[in-house]
Order: structure tokens, then C-alpha cells, then sequence
């Protein structure tokens, strides 16, 4: 087992946190320094981190493997775009959470100190677009980088960690039993043939997301479809358990919170735009671009598949996977360079 320094202000990373301590390795997770009282939502987040964690600890600790999570392209978009802030915040400590992205240069700075003075790192952009990636890290030779939203295998040393997890869902799997969440296959009874349930007013992608939908009823009249959007997230894990498939769509990238809500629970997504990101591998008896080609799979054998390809274990092995395969190279090299000359 590795002793693991886990840092991540953005709170995206941690499903993947979860997935390798579910693998045996020590975690110290960092969270975002926090510098206003905790809403309903951050409490059951707090809730799983205590659980999974134990309580928050500041500090360093000594590890093996440090991780750094963050929204670095979505950072780099808007300070080069000069977007302002919803409101002026003084940058008091490098992590924290109420400054958007006008900490990201003193985050940054703070993060590369960490990275340099470590011998084996990973970071994580959890960015939800394709942007122009963060050149400081591609200067680290012992990193191993990884992007969210990749097209293909990866973008140059970005490799591809195409999973994203839904915080809720994570709490519930983790923090609640199954009986108070999870609908056995007798007891379904579906509603409706594909459900969409998300945001469909949001300012960047909103419009993008409607025009799908209209199209869907043209496509497939015969389907019975729905939309729920702005529901409370109880409502909705209801409502997933209650549809033939859950239709997922594009946000501002590729890849949405709707295929960790539909997997997890049971239900097999339909992916109706053709999309050039990265998935995990595994998936594609579960998921399909053609609702005709969705399976009659019980819940639990969709649930099956996530455990295997997507659960955050499978993300956590997914990036072990990557740093190994990085740290052999300069094992070969080091050894190389320090061989020596044969007369």
C-alpha cells in the first residue's frame, strides 16, 4: 500500500480519493480551505469525507504518491478571458474556495512547490472542456498528467481519466444503505422510456442541451420522454430508477454527472450525440448513441458493469495504472544515464 498526499480544492477529485483508498492505499485527502459557513450540500459532502477520511487535517504529510486536482484550463479560460469574479475576495491561503478563479496563480505557484519538491506526482485537470492545457506541469519530467475531458486516448502527456463523479451519489453509496436509495428490479415499474434530469437554463451550455432534446421526440416519436430539471436530487434518484434509460448530454464538455447518477443506479444510459471524449472502457453494453440498441439488462447487472468499469475504484486503478506506466520510463532512463562506460 502507498501513503498517498491527496489535494484537492476543487472537491471533484473525490470520488477518485475514495477509489484508492477502496484499494488499500493511505489517503490524506486536503479539501478546500473553507471561508464560509457550510451550506445543506457542503454538509453531506463533509459527511462522506469524515466518514471515508476521518476529520479534516492540515499539513503535509509524508507520501509516497502525490495527487493534485483541480480545474486548471477552466482557470487559465477565464483569467485570459479577464472574466471577473461574482464578488472581490482577498487571496489569503492558495486553497481557498470562495475566490474562483483569481486564486489560481497563487494555487498554482503553491501546487508546483508541492509537485517539485515530490518524486512522484499526478495531476488531474477535472476541466470540463478541451482548453489549452497547463504548460507549467508539462515541464515536471516525474509527473504523470491526466485530463477529465480528452479526445481519443489523450492530448500529447495528457492522458485520458475520463470518469466524474456525482458527490451525492457518492454519499449515498457510502454514507446511507441500500434500502434507503437502491429499488430492486421487481419493485420498478418504468415510467417512461428515456428521462433526461439536469440543467437545461444553464448560461454556457443550456441552449445546446435544448436543441438535443427538441430533437429527440422528432426522432423517436414513439418514445415516451421527459425532462426533469431543478428537481432535489432525492426526487431524481426516484425518477432514474423509474425510466427504460437516462439520456445523457453534453454539459460544456463530453463528459456529465448523469453517467455516474444512471450506472450506479441501475439504469443504462442513452448518449444520443456522437462525441469525440475518451470513456472508460468497458461500458458499451450499457451505454449506446441508439435507444434500439440499449439492453434489457436488470439493474443489477447494469450495476455490475459500473462496479467493474466505472465505480471509483475502477478511476483510481485507472490512474495507478498511468503513473506506473510513467515511472518505468524514467527508471530505465536513470539507470541508463547512471550506468557505467564500458571500455
Amino acid at each position: 500500500p502507498m501513503r498517498i498526499e491527496f489535494v484537492d480544492p476543487s472537491g471533484y477529485g473525490l470520488g477518485l480519493a475514495i477509489g484508492l483508498l477502496e484499494l488499500g492505499h493511505a489517503v490524506h485527502y486536503r479539501a478546500a480551505e473553507r471561508r464560509r459557513p457550510p451550506t445543506e450540500q457542503q454538509r453531506t459532502i463533509d459527511e462522506l469525507r469524515t466518514r471515508c477520511f476521518g476529520p479534516p487535517r492540515s499539513g503535509e504529510r509524508a507520501h509516497d504518491l502525490l495527487v493534485l486536482v483541480d480545474v486548471f484550463a477552466d482557470y487559465l479560460d477565464c483569467l485570459r478571458r479577464r472574466l471577473p469574479s461574482r464578488e472581490p475576495v482577498a487571496i489569503t491561503h492558495p486553497l481557498q474556495d470562495d475566490a474562483e478563479h483569481l486564486v489560481y496563480p497563487e494555487r498554482l505557484r503553491y501546487l508546483l512547490e508541492r509537485a517539485q519538491s515530490t518524486e512522484r506526482v499526478a495531476v488531474v485537470d477535472m476541466s470540463d472542456r478541451h482548453g489549452e492545457r497547463e504548460l507549467a506541469f508539462e515541464l515536471l519530467p516525474h509527473a504523470t498528467l491526466f485530463a477529465r475531458e480528452t479526445a481519443g486516448s489523450g492530448e500529447g502527456r495528457w492522458q485520458a481519466l475520463p470518469f466524474l463523479y456525482n458527490q451525492f451519489v457518492l454519499w449515498l453509496e457510502h454514507c446511507r444503505p441500500p434500502a434507503d436509495w437502491w429499488l430492486a428490479a421487481e419493485r420498478r415499474a418504468p415510467q417512461w422510456d428515456w428521462l433526461f434530469c439536469g440543467t437545461v437554463d444553464h448560461a454556457r451550455y443550456g441552449d445546446r442541451r435544448r436543441r438535443v432534446l427538441s430533437t429527440l421526440g422528432e426522432r423517436w416519436p414513439g418514445a415516451r420522454g421527459a425532462v426533469l430539471s431543478g428537481q432535489p436530487f432525492a426526487v431524481v434518484v426516484g425518477a432514474l430508477q423509474s425510466t427504460r434509460c437516462g439520456v445523457d448530454l453534453p454539459g460544456e464538455g463530453e463528459l456529465c454527472f448523469r453517467l455516474h447518477e444512471c450506472l450506479a443506479l441501475g439504469t443504462p444510459v442513452w448518449r444520443p450525440l456522437a462525441t469525440r471524449g475518451a470513456l472508460p472502457a468497458g461500458l458499451a453494453p450499457v451505454v449506446h448513441s441508439d435507444p434500439a440498441q440499449l439492453p434489457t439488462a436488470s439493474p443489477d447487472e447494469v450495476r455490475a458493469v459500473y462496479l467493474e468499469h466505472y465505480a471509483p475504484q475502477a478511476a483510481a486503478a485507472a490512474l495507478l495504472r498511468g503513473v506506473r506506466s510513467q515511472a518505468e520510463p524514467l527508471t530505465t532512463s536513470a539507470r541508463t544515464s547512471t550506468a557505467p562506460a564500458r571500455s
